[in-house]
């Protein structure tokens, strides 16, 4: 199944609603029965289902499959907000649920394979009114026809082309340190300085151990001694100087980093290898490269490095209105409601407080702590700007986190950590290149992410590398399946599965606009597990092909 919009959005525009709920739930409490076949609409390949929905308005669809079968289905939208559920014959719990909102792409696709014989339904709730909603059956194809396309696949030469090519991964666990597999990616690294490590939704506890797995070999074998989360740089800061204090290390880690890779059981491994660096000659030191600054801890430390440095500005008096504000917004107040927004004349205040104060920090002797506050100031003015304050229109709200991620990676390279090598954990709709190259329906039109801007500063000083599963489960609001065989053509992950390897890397920098097909167009589905036919060596320079995807599990 499908939930591009959701899973795309959350990566690359509200990981920062990590405080909050990015989506409201449906009404209907799973366990109870999402709607009546008898009175749902029978979804036909030749009839487009539209309307609008007024506020709290559901309609159920029907489709009767035979076990085996396959079906791909378009829901669309023009404006308002809509939730997508799909139910399998007899269960109350949804096996997916896609969200379309009129600021992101205007449909997205639910694929799946009958599991049983049955009904399968399909409810669409819109909490809001919502306008041009459509519903399309696009194709069903028979128990024997889709039976037939494997074979078909495990002919395509292809597949003995990727045999040849890829490199096999003997483990994914990340406390298995027989790196003998693993060498020859030292050869692809030659030159290397960062190492995008992306991941295909936030909720993938198998990318989350082959990523940890790499990261140990990355600064053991490598050198690769700093490990740059999509988190605050802020955040960050505080739970590296929590694991150098002694503090528990899932605690520590806590601090810093979002609540799905804090609370991910498949995380832990790599956080214990974190706390154990600290014990030897090179420690692998955290940080955040994210433009959102919060914490219960940044008004008093920010006053602290104020006072220390004979600074005055309207943050050194906790009681001036700026500061109330900055307190607002590092308990994310705002952002969840619990506090009314101030007026749009103390919002430009705010910024303007913001920017004259980190004009002042630039004032300084240069120092890593003064280094280090200006980029805290830096960002808290784009954060503030957004999402937070909402000075910005919506169109330009979150567009800037890429540029801002961008830059705060580029300045750890050239100014923070000049001399040393960094991995990055982050989303791979944030680690990938050329956005502008793929459907608008998939990126919903964004034209720029991080790994562009790291790419035009570093080129080939930078590799990114994306993982894809061939089948499994993945998490987030609930367990749903990753579907295999999307797409009309082969995809990448089904010519991976007949090769009959687990785990491997195929390098694509090597084949990058050559002859053959690797370097060409072909289909895949690295973010959100969504197949989408591009010039995929555009986007990224390796894939980490795992055959079975898990999914994250919570403590």
């Amino acid at each position: 199944m499908r939930r591009i919009t959701r899973c795309f959005l959350v990566a690359a525009l509200v990981a920062m609603l990590s405080y909050t709920v990015a989506h409201p739930q449906s009404d209907e409490a799973e366990g109870q029965d999402p709607c009546v076949a008898t009175d749902a609409i029978q979804l036909d390949l030749t009839k487009l289902w539209s309307g609008d929905f007024a506020k709290g308005q559901s309609q159920c669809f029907v489709l009767e499959m035979t076990k085996g079968s396959f079906a791909r289905l378009r829901v669309g939208l023009e404006r308002g907000y809509l939730a997508a559920s799909l139910f399998a014959p007899a269960d109350t719990t949804p096996v997916e649920r896609v969200y379309l909102e009129e600021d992101g792409p205007e449909e997205t696709i639910l694929a799946w394979a009958a599991v049983a014989s049955g009904n399968y339904l399909l409810k669409v709730e819109c909490p809001g009114r919502s306008e041009g909603v459509r519903v399309q059956l696009e194709s069903v194809e028979s128990p024997e026809l889709y039976a037939a396309r494997a074979e078909t696949v495990e002919a395509n030469p292809r597949v003995r082309s990727l045999a040849n090519h890829m490199l096999k991964l003997n483990s994914v666990d990340p406390e298995d340190d027989d790196f003998s597999d693993m060498l020859p990616i030292r050869e692809l690294l030659e030159g290397v300085r960062i190492v995008l490590l992306g991941e295909a939704t936030h909720f993938d506890g198998t990318d989350f151990l082959a990523k940890g797995r790499l990261i140990r070999f990355l600064h053991s074998e490598l050198g690769f001694d700093v490990l740059a989360f999509e988190a605050g740089i802020y955040q960050m800061r505080l739970a590296w100087e929590a694991f150098r204090a002694g503090v528990d290390p899932q605690k520590a880690f806590s601090k810093g980093a979002f609540w799905m890779w804090a609370n991910s059981v498949q995380v832990e491994p790599l956080v214990r290898y974190v706390s154990h660096s600290l014990s030897t000659e090179q420690p692998l030191e955290l940080a955040g490269i994210d433009y959102q600054v919060w914490g219960d801890e940044l008004p008093q430390d920010l006053r602290e490095f104020l006072k220390t440095n004979d600074i005055v500005t309207p943050f050194a008096d906790p009681n001036s209105p700026e500061s109330e504000i900055l307190a607002a917004m590092s308990e994310v107040r705002f952002r969840t409601g619990q506090q009314k927004r101030p007026d749009s004349a103390m919002r430009v205040r705010f910024v303007e407080a913001l920017v004259s104060t980190a004009d002042e920090i630039g004032q300084l002797e240069p120092s890593r702590e003064v280094m280090f506050w200006q980029r805290v100031f830096v960002n808290m003015v784009q954060y503030a700007r957004g999402p937070v304050l909402r000075i910005l229109d919506k169109s330009e709200r979150y567009s800037a986190r890429e540029p801002q991620m961008a830059e705060n990676l580029i300045w750890m390279a050239k100014e923070y950590y000049p001399d040393r090598k960094i991995i990055v954990w982050c989303h791979s709709g944030h680690a990938l290149r050329a956005p502008n190259e793929l459907p608008v329906s998939y990126t919903g039109g964004m034209q720029f992410a991080l790994g562009d801007g790291v790419w035009k500063e570093f080129g080939e000083e930078m590799y990114s590398i994306a993982p894809v599963s061939y089948e499994g489960k993945h998490s987030g609001d609930g367990e749903f399946t990753v579907v295999s065989d999307q797409f009309p053509e082969a995809e990448f992950e089904e010519l991976m599965a007949a090769t009959g390897q687990a785990a491997a890397l195929v390098d694509l920098r090597k084949v990058k606009d050559r002859a053959g097909w690797l370097g060409g167009p072909f289909v895949a589905r690295p973010v959100c597990h969504v197949s989408v036919r591009s010039v995929w060596s555009h986007h990224f320079d390796a894939f980490l092909f795992l055959r079975i995807q898990e999914p994250s599990e919570f403590r």
